[in-house]
């Protein structure tokens, strides 16, 4: 048996708990939901790159964040997430801060460099904590 058959047949044998589950994961997740369906990605030789991401208030969708990038102090491109909270966008090969902004407040920015030809995925949970600065260390001396 070919491999692929094995993981065609190994798909199949799964309950429908766990067929539902998956897919749960493949909408969650809109590149692997376009590399199931054969669609998306970009060529190689694209002379742009492709920022994407989805937006989540914890394990929930986020829609219609606005999601505003940045270059050299100016905004470059605002776009909006959608109904599944996703948002994709062609841009120069270059450096980008990206603000994710809602009604509940703003991300911190964060900075994203996109090849020709490449995709960078950023996503953003509304509901994530950042990290509590460490203290400074006690000094060693008696």
């Amino acid at each position: 048996m070919a491999e692929e058959d094995f993981k065609i047949n190994m798909l199949k044998s799964f309950t429908k708990e766990q067929r539902q589950q998956m897919v749960r994961a493949f909408n969650r997740d809109p590149e692997m939901y376009n590399a199931v369906n054969g669609i998306g990605g970009l060529s190689e030789s694209a002379d742009h790159g492709l920022l994407q991401g989805s937006t989540y208030a914890g394990e929930d969708i986020f829609p219609g964040v606005q999601v505003i990038i940045n270059t050299g102090g100016k905004t470059h491109a605002t776009v909006r997430t959608n109904q599944y909270g996703y948002y994709s966008v062609n841009l120069a090969a270059g450096t980008y801060s990206v603000v994710f902004s809602h009604t509940g407040g703003q991300s911190e920015p964060a900075e994203v460099i996109l090849t020709n030809g490449k995709t960078a995925t950023l996503d953003y949970d509304s509901e994530a904590v950042p990290e509590p600065p460490k203290p400074p260390e006690e000094g060693g001396g008696a």
